[in-house]
């Protein structure tokens, strides 16, 4: 029986289709808050004014991880979908868009980048990504800092031990980038370069034996299961030296492999 002709079906490919794009936008999203990769991230963190088009305001090398690591999921995903179902794959969607994405677009989501403070509760934010949440991930202040990388779900959050909850009270906050003014960034070029400069000037500054080591530890870390619904997040760095390479005052973390 062919997918499309079976309604139970295509809503079930559409929802796992859901859930491999979130999944996999939650683990890209975390990796670009890493040391190497912050420099393009930042772009993106350093509007200090959130508007819903500050959503596109991101590095072309991130759009394109992001963008292949989606289509690789998807595509598996699909591939083993097909081969299950023996039909053609064809998904449930509302104009083109994945009907999930559709709805919780239309719960509140274009909020996100703003500075609208609407909280789900503390019950809701541990499955549904509210826009005061991704306002607490664009905020300035150390101990909102690698938290609630979700997109439209928190609950990858909850699992891997990033997810940071709001009330409906509103935190005062402050965006972009502590430390370094909004000057840094106010032309295209700047955009798209800086971040470039600034990998080159930290693998400048490492010893040849220094680099070996640092990335077969990190390709050691990055190997390692995750551990499933512990309480603490685990980092490379910790608080005080994130905040530090965030602000650009450090140029070496501290890593734990050097202690």
């Amino acid at each position: 029986m062919q997918v499309q002709q079976h309604l139970g079906l295509s809503l079930l490919y559409g929802l796992g289709v859901f859930l491999a794009r979130d999944f996999t936008h939650y683990w890209t999203h975390r990796a670009f808050h890493t040391r190497w990769l912050w420099a393009f991230h930042k772009v993106h963190h350093s509007a200090q004014v959130l508007v819903p088009a500050t959503a596109s305001r991101v590095h072309f090398l991130e759009k394109v991880v992001e963008k292949l690591s989606i289509s690789v999921m998807v595509g598996a995903y699909a591939g083993v979908f097909w081969y299950a179902c023996g039909g053609e794959v064809s998904r449930y969607t509302l104009f083109g868009v994945t009907y999930l994405v559709f709805i919780l677009n239309g719960l509140a989501a274009n909020l996100r980048h703003s500075h609208v403070w609407l909280s789900f509760g503390p019950a809701i934010e541990h499955v549904l990504n509210s826009p005061a949440q991704h306002q607490i991930h664009h905020s300035d202040a150390p101990r909102h800092f690698d938290r609630n990388f979700g997109v439209n779900l928190s609950l990858w959050d909850w699992m891997f031990g990033t997810l940071y909850v709001t009330t409906s009270k509103p935190e005062s906050l402050q965006f972009g980038i502590a430390g370094q003014g909004p000057e840094r960034y106010h032309t295209l070029g700047d955009l798209i370069v800086m971040p470039f400069c600034e990998i080159a000037s930290k693998i400048g500054t490492l010893r040849p034996w220094a680099q070996t080591r640092r990335l077969r530890q990190l390709v050691m870390n990055w190997t390692q299961p995750p551990r499933l619904w512990h309480r603490q997040i685990k980092t490379l760095c910790n608080d005080q030296d994130k905040n530090q390479w965030r602000r650009g005052t450090r140029s070496t973390p501290r890593y734990r492999w050097q202690r």
